[in-house]
């Protein structure tokens, strides 16, 4: 599972790369949570795929059709990780409790319980 955190500047976010991101897991079946976090300024993101985190770094940076203002922005808007602990992920990016997802109620609540036990050590 890859951890994408989408976070350029605040006054760069946009609000509508949810439903992009969301359009493009679903059309190509990926299981997914978009969490929108902090103060609505960025987006973590748990997506089930068999790509490479740099194949699929490029498909969101086509999908997000962003360009960085600068240097900064453009070493911090986008990271892309593989993340071994599937559950603890979509956990996390659950914990705000606003996101969007296509994986089953059953399967969040789990994740969520597991979290907040790992969370809590």
């Amino acid at each position: 599972m890859l951890s994408v955190t989408v976070r350029p500047r605040k006054s760069n976010f946009q609000v509508e790369w949810i439903k992009t991101l969301s359009d493009y897991f679903e059309a190509n079946l990926l299981p997914y949570v978009i969490g929108l976090e902090g103060d609505d300024d960025h987006l973590q993101i748990a997506v089930k795929t068999s790509q490479r985190s740099n194949n699929f770094r490029r498909r969101i940076v086509a999908l997000l059709n962003f360009t960085p203002e600068d240097d900064d922005e453009k070493r911090s808007w986008l990271k892309i990780h593989t993340h071994d602990d599937d559950d603890y992920l979509i956990g996390y990016t659950l914990k705000e409790g606003n996101a969007k997802t296509n994986i089953d109620d059953v399967t969040l609540q789990r994740c969520i319980a597991y979290y907040d036990t790992r969370k809590a050590r």
